[in-house]
């Protein structure tokens, strides 16, 4: 070809996502590429192939690939994603001072020098919640589109949702909606300004804060996103290219006229993609363990004109059940299970409608005879307020009166509902031990049907008899839900079939169930597995391989909440201990919740915002984190303040015994120290602050946990750890410039320990804050403390911090020991009330719950 002649052939760049293919081809400058965006589900191999059928492979001049893992399914070198930026940069003419890619799975920052390269690049957590994905999948259990999402978001407003963890975040999304706390659209706008503040704080750690930031990736079309984004970054000039989208598959094709992979000779695109293995390890297949799992089919009874019925209703995070069960037979004779959406209220009388149908169909034109009304789960008190009885009692009860009535022998309850999963331990029918999942545990129902769809798929209809077809499930990460996908998404990318990953999840999610909602306690050997996800049963089928016991299925597994909560009310209305109720169906579908209306209750300083719901004329408070409102409906008389041992713990450190600090922005001639409310000054609190005190110190205590400070954290650790850097910000951002911080290496025990030594994350306290504010203006002291031999054991250490202040070591020596006898006398008071608060129990024959955890957790 003349090298002056215009080179027509069609670059082609492929960009490999976690969950999308971005294709795009052009030529000359690209002005007007062709673009092909599609969800590969698991399958990018395919999806490529797909869309590259679409070109006609002898008008291709060059073809270069980047992304992740997946970009390694094709021959050749992959363009890295920094070199495709940089050659969209200059492709585009654009300039910039730093990048923010808003992906599917992650987000990244990529700072830029002034010749438009990248010198770095900081990506999120991937184990956090705030990422496109995570969005996602939250529109879906809403039953949202993107579009409709889009649109509703602007509308909310703000409300708290946990911004660390993915599954602590889908339980506040669940729950706020299931107790009716905020809207739908509340909780789309909080997730966008939660992945912008996620996406600032990224930018934070990567030291850019001002000038000039493009912001390309899926995410870059939400304008809720780019608002938050202007509002957290004030000083920065924030632009969306209109090929955002694609932005770094169209450098690839810009690249691929100077660096190509070996183009097809055949005029076949077949030939460019590589043989792969997948690196996992396999498991034995689920179906091998048919023989030790037992289903028990269901029975069902017809309504009767003179029955006397019971109606139990269970609100689970996902979904909703109720069942009508005969008084005398225990039998059901109608049911539903409908998906809650996000409406506790709409789903139940979904159900209410449902069950009443199958009635219609059995004894036409004949109002039954329902004694009681019973409601259980997560959105269970709200439905008690709306059904107007008083017979609410939590799943676990339930779900025991259940699984008793099927297996008089139980001893060990598995259940996996939609949001939570709980194992339960029964002697004698009653349980004697609970525990449920917690932190990032992937043992959720709702984690498998939102795996399967969003990464391979498959819906959850089908995805029992699909892994039962495995032959080689690969092993996949049981540890968290943000690390399970990411292994999918790399075996499918490896070529592992969709059968065998469908039976590496369901692996995943019992392994996880095991060891993190198990752990150490006893599995009995009558067990059985029930909650909706029981309907799996491949499930059923990996608890037997990874249990080596028999694993029974009830029948009507998904309705035990709803069937058990009705045989507890059954007992108590025999017992007399509840009266009988009469619901009528037609009545309670016509129901009507005619104001809702919010107040704030200040019975402490949780402040808790309490839904005021009028129903059928009749006005109900609702919510909050204590009983108080639960107990004002049924009329129950408690004087909450008599066990406030917080609060009244909390009055003899800060008040009796320590130095009271300046109360918000109080003025004060002396000069002032910082404490931080974290760690030990929930233990030494009075020794602290008498120290500085008699120095002659005002004490101020950080008052809130500062989110800018938060950001500013290195690493994910614990959520104290985050605390530390929130209440170090609010203290600096007060103007406090002395902050003491102590490494704290061992606290004082009574010598029945070998030792009581502080956590490395609260020994390091004093380094991290430092590296973590290098441009902030304060002056740090951190003494090494090791209190392991009593509090008086390091005079000298406090009185050579009192000489840095500029005191006599006198002076400072005689502060040290006025501080020590307040901190002896603060532990003699509070154990002079733990003394008076057990005889009271004694007296009273009350029963108490022991809270045991580290001061700077329990208080």
């Amino acid at each position: 070809m003349n090298g002056n002649m215009e080179d027509n052939r069609t670059y082609v760049g492929v960009g490999v996502g976690a969950s999308r293919v971005k294709i795009v081809c052009g030529s000359g400058d690209f002005r007007s590429p062709a673009v092909f965006l599609q969800d590969h589900l698991g399958n990018p191999k395919e999806v490529i192939a797909g869309l590259l059928a679409q070109i006609e492979p002898r008008s291709v001049g060059g073809l270069a690939v980047t992304g992740g893992d997946g970009a390694s399914l094709l021959t050749g070198r992959k363009i890295c994603e920094c070199e495709a930026i940089e050659e969209s940069l200059r492709l585009l003419d654009l300039k910039a001072d730093a990048i923010l890619s808003l992906g599917g799975e992650s987000f990244v920052a990529y700072p830029l020098d002034s010749q438009g390269r990248v010198m770095d690049h900081v990506s999120g957590n991937r184990c956090a919640a705030g990422t496109v994905e995570f969005f996602k999948q939250q529109l879906g259990r809403m039953n949202l589109g993107i579009e409709e999402a889009s649109r509703i978001a602007g509308s909310g407003k703000v409300v708290p949702l946990a911004k660390r963890c993915s599954v602590h975040c889908k339980s506040d999304c669940t729950h706020a909606l299931n107790k009716d706390r905020c809207s739908v659209a509340d909780i789309v706008h909080t997730l966008c300004h939660n992945m912008a503040e996620k996406a600032a704080g990224l930018l934070r750690n990567s030291r850019f804060d001002k000038g000039r930031l493009l912001v390309i990736g899926g995410a870059a079309s939400n304008p809720v996103i780019i608002d938050y984004l202007r509002t957290f970054l004030p000083n920065c000039e924030i632009l969306v290219p209109a090929d955002a989208a694609y932005f770094e598959a169209l450098g690839a094709a810009s690249m691929a006229r100077r660096i190509s992979l070996p183009l097809p000779s055949n005029g076949a695109w077949s030939g460019i993609f590589r043989e792969t293995t997948v690196s996992f390890a396999y498991l034995d297949p689920l179906d091998k363990y048919a023989d030790m799992v037992t289903f028990i089919p269901g029975k069902r009874a017809r309504a009767r004109e003179n029955g006397k019925y019971l109606l139990g209703i269970d609100g689970g995070s996902t979904t909703t059940k109720a069942a009508l069960i005969d008084f005398d037979s225990h039998e059901i004779c109608a049911s539903l299970y409908v998906r809650t959406n996000g409406s506790p209220e709409r789903a139940m009388k979904e159900c209410l409608a449902g069950v009443l149908a199958q009635v219609q169909e059995t004894v036409p034109n004949v109002k039954i005879n329902i004694v009681g009304t019973a409601t259980t789960g997560s959105s269970g008190e709200i439905l008690s307020v709306l059904c107007e009885t008083p017979a609410y009692h939590n799943e676990i009860i339930a779900h025991a009166y259940g699984a008793s009535y099927f297996c008089p022998e139980v001893d060990t309850i598995f259940e996996i509902g939609g949001q939570d999963s709980k194992f339960t331990s029964l002697k004698a029918r009653v349980a004697v031990d609970f525990n449920m999942n917690e932190s990032c545990s992937a043992g959720t129902g709702s984690f498998i049907e939102e795996s399967a769809k969003d990464d391979l798929g498959v819906p959850m209809e089908q995805i029992a008899e699909l892994a039962l077809k495995s032959r080689r499930p690969p092993q996949f990460s049981d540890q968290c839900a943000a690390f399970a996908n990411t292994d999918i998404r790399k075996a499918s990318q490896e070529g592992a079939t969709r059968e065998d990953n469908l039976a590496g999840l369901v692996y995943a999610i019992v392994e996880n169930y095991i060891s993190k909602v198990v752990g150490k306690r006893k599995i009995g050997d009558h067990i059985l597995f029930q909650g909706g996800t029981s309907k799996n049963r491949a499930i059923a089928h990996a608890f037997a391989a990874k249990t080596g016991k028999h694993i029974t299925v009830p029948p009507d597994s998904e309705l035990i909440g709803c069937f058990g909560i009705a045989l507890w009310l059954r007992e108590k209305i025999l017992a007399g201990e509840m009266p009988e109720q009469r619901s009528d169906l037609e009545q309670m579908l016509a129901s009507v919740v005619s104001e809702k209306r919010e107040f704030t209750c200040k019975s402490c300083s949780n402040f808790c915002t309490i839904q005021n719901l009028t129903v059928n004329g009749t006005r109900y408070p609702f919510g909050g984190q204590c009983s108080k409102w639960e107990n004002a409906r049924q009329s129950r008389t408690v004087e909450a303040n008599d066990f406030d041992f917080v609060e009244k713990r909390n009055r003899l450190m800060f008040d009796e015994f320590g130095a009271p600090p300046l109360a918000g922005d109080a003025y004060t001639a002396k000069p002032t120290i910082g404490l931080q409310a974290v760690f030990s000054v929930y233990a030494l609190y009075p020794l602290y602050s008498t120290f500085f005190n008699k120095l002659g110190y005002d004490i101020v205590l950080s008052e809130t946990v500062d989110p800018r400070g938060v950001q500013m954290c290195q690493s994910a650790r614990c959520y104290p750890y985050e605390i530390a850097h929130g209440t170090f910000y609010d203290l600096v951002e007060r103007g406090v410039h002395r902050i003491f911080a102590p490494h704290l290496v061992g606290m004082p025990h009574d010598g029945r320990a070998v030792a009581s030594l502080a956590c490395p994350i609260a020994q390091s306290l004093p380094y991290y804050l430092a590296a973590a504010f290098p441009e902030k203006e304060f002056k740090l002291y951190d003494p090494v403390l090791d209190m392991s031999g009593g509090i008086r054991s390091v005079e000298e250490v406090f009185v050579a911090l009192g000489s840095a202040l500029g005191h006599s070591a006198e002076l400072a020596t005689q502060a040290f020991r006025d501080a020590c006898e307040k901190q002896e006398a603060f532990e003699k008071a509070v154990r002079e009330e733990g003394r008076r608060t057990l005889e009271w129990l004694e007296k009273e024959n009350r029963t108490a719950v022991v809270l045991v955890g580290r001061p700077y957790n329990a208080f």
